[in-house]
């Protein structure tokens, strides 16, 4: 895990929303494009390489739809040099191949089972990805 110091914004280990700037360039790359391969690698040196982590807490019957909310990175073990790796992969230039497009994590469907924790598409790469 990360270690932490007193400069840091978050602590990326224990801080739910510390993967919302990886995901917000996720967004960004699918919709504009891929980055040049320098501004990919700077990035992905300055913004926490942990997983988007969500938990479901309630399910509406009625209309299907799960009510969710962030939990810490910590609460899954993953790799930071394998999730630099893959964010580097989607949001470079040099990789134009189509399995290094977060397109294959859609369609995404937010799991409906209650208490189950999962990553969002894109943010996390280590086994049982999509079941936590």
């Amino acid at each position: 895990m990360a270690k932490v110091s007193h400069d840091d914004l978050v602590d990326a280990s224990n801080d739910p929303h510390s993967a919302i700037v990886r995901g917000e360039v996720n967004h960004f790359v699918e919709r504009f494009g891929k980055l040049p391969h320098k501004v990919a690698k700077y990035l992905a040196g300055r913004i926490p390489m942990v997983p988007c982590l969500h938990t479901v807490s309630e399910v509406d019957e009625l209309n299907r739809e799960a009510v969710t909310y962030r939990v810490a990175p910590s609460a899954r073990d993953y790799s930071e040099s394998v999730e630099r790796e893959q964010s580097i992969r989607y949001w470079s230039e040099d990789y134009k191949d189509l399995s290094d497009s977060l397109n294959k994590f859609y369609p995404f469907e937010t799991p409906r089972e209650r208490g189950m924790v999962f990553a969002w598409p894109g943010t996390y790469h280590g086994p049982n990805i999509n079941r936590i």
